[in-house]
Formats: structure tokens, sequence, C-alpha cells
């Protein structure tokens, strides 16, 4: 390594970074929650600089739902400046290609393992820890086992789509259960998610339909009727044949505003 290369590839990184630590101290960035009821802005420091909160949001009665949306509007924020922080910090050894070294500034600042870690950070449940374990049992996984897993992942939204008639995952429209001549058409058990149709299929017991709504209620995060399943429930019920229905949304205060307003409309113009 010629040392003379070196010691100015050193002066030009210690003036990259004194230009960096100016720019960034200039950075702001903002976050959001509840469909932008609740708004922060925070420096390249992470300091917050301001907060607006909506009028319609300041409820006395539910202080612990603004508290929780204050703190996701913060954790947006700050995730957004983790993205110029990395994107700025990507320029500092830009371009300069170290002797001996073989690889660039921008490997350096991140390579494929980081960019993995982060990946697995954002799934629901895993933190920066975990990831990183998960990652490093990847390296060391046998390579037939790393090809089944990325070729699963990359055909996950090719071949899984909602059901056309409950809503549920399936790979073949209608779903089994719909499809199922066996299962009794007369009851319909009403869930948030998906995923809770297998919830409830895995406990055994159940041997009626599904109807997905595809979340719940929640006026502060701009979620209404509208863009829910419950149109195609409405017309699934009005089609006649249906004897039960079965509220299965999850006991929040969302959660049972869906469900009481379901069965209003439900029960004013079907006997359900």
């Amino acid at each position: 390594m010629n040392p003379f290369e070196l010691l100015k590839n050193s002066q030009a990184i210690k003036e990259q970074a004194e230009k960096l630590q100016k720019e960034i101290s200039e950075l702001t960035a903002e976050g959001s929650s509840g469909g932008r009821m609740v708004t922060v802005k925070i420096n390249g420091r992470f300091e917050m600089l301001e907060i607006h909160l909506d009028p319609l949001c300041v409820d006395n009665r539910d202080v612990k739902m603004l508290e929780d949306l204050i703190v996701a509007a913060q954790h947006d924020a700050i995730s957004k400046m983790q993205e110029q922080l990395k994107e700025k910090s990507g320029t500092l050894l830009s371009g300069l290609n170290i002797p001996g070294l073989g690889i660039s500034g921008r490997e350096v600042a991140m390579n494929i393992i980081d960019e993995l870690t982060n990946s697995f950070s954002r799934l629901p449940g895993i933190g920066k820890k975990s990831a990183a374990r998960i990652v490093n049992h990847l390296l060391k996984a046998e390579p037939l086992f790393i090809q089944n897993f990325s070729r699963q992942i990359s055909e996950l939204q090719q071949k899984i789509k909602p059901c056309s008639v409950c809503g549920a995952w399936t790979e073949n429209d209608p779903c089994p259960i719909c499809s199922n001549p066996l299962r009794d058409s007369s009851v319909i058990c009403i869930v948030e998610q998906p995923q809770d149709v297998q919830t409830i299929e895995s406990a055994g017991g159940y041997t009626g339909l599904f109807h997905v709504l595809g979340g719940v209620i929640a006026p502060l995060e701009g979620v209404g009727p509208d863009r829910l399943n419950i149109a195609s429930l409405v017309k699934r019920v009005s089609a006649g044949g249906i004897k039960e229905i079965i509220l299965a949304t999850n006991p929040t205060f969302e959660g049972d505003s869906t469900a009481l307003y379901i069965q209003k409309i439900l029960s004013e113009k079907y006997d359900v």
C-alpha cells in the first residue's frame, strides 16, 4: 500500500466528513401517523423540532391512543431521517478506492449482510439482533435450502392471492374452504385478516365459511367502512342461504366498533 496515496485518501475523507457533519446538522425529516393527524419534525441529531396535532385527535377520553400516535409519528420521522443519513454517509467514501482493500467506499458503508439484516428487521416481531442471527444462520445453511428459500419468497406474491369469495389467502381461486361442498354454507365467520382464517382452522371444530374484512374501522388512521370488504359481505348475505353470522373481530376498540357496525347494517335488512 502506497503511504502517500493512503495519506491523500485520509485527507479527502477528513474533508468529506466535515462537509457531511455540516449537511447532517441541516437535515430535517417529518413523520406522521393516523393519516397525518399527528406530524413530528426532527433534525439530523434526532431532536424534535415541531409537533402538530389535528384537533380531531385530541380527546381526553382516549389519551392512550394519542400517546401511541405521537410515538408512531416520531418513529416514522426517525426512520426517514435514518434513510437520509444512510444516503449521506454513503457519499463519505464514495469514489475513494483505498489501495489494497479492493472495495469501494460505498461497499464499506453498506454490504449485503447489512442490507439483509435491515430487511429482516422490518418484519413484525423481529428486531436488529434477531435479524442479524437469522442472516448469520443463512450464511451457514445448505445451498439447496437457500435456493428453495429464495424461490419461495420470490414466488409468494405471484402465486398467493386473496380468494375472490371470502378474501382468505389462496393459491387456487376460489379457496379450498369456499369450494368444499362439505362445509356448512349457511354459516359465515367474519374475521379481520386472512391469517385469522388459518388460526381458526388450525384450532379445528368450525365447519362453516369465512369472510375476511381486510382490517377494521379506524377513523384516526383514515380507514372507513368503504375501505373494508363489507360490501362483498352484504352481497353474499343478500344472495340468501345464510342463517348465522359469527363476528370474530379482535376484542379491541376498533374491532368491537367494526362488529357493531356490521351487526347494525345486516340486522336492518336481513334475518341473520
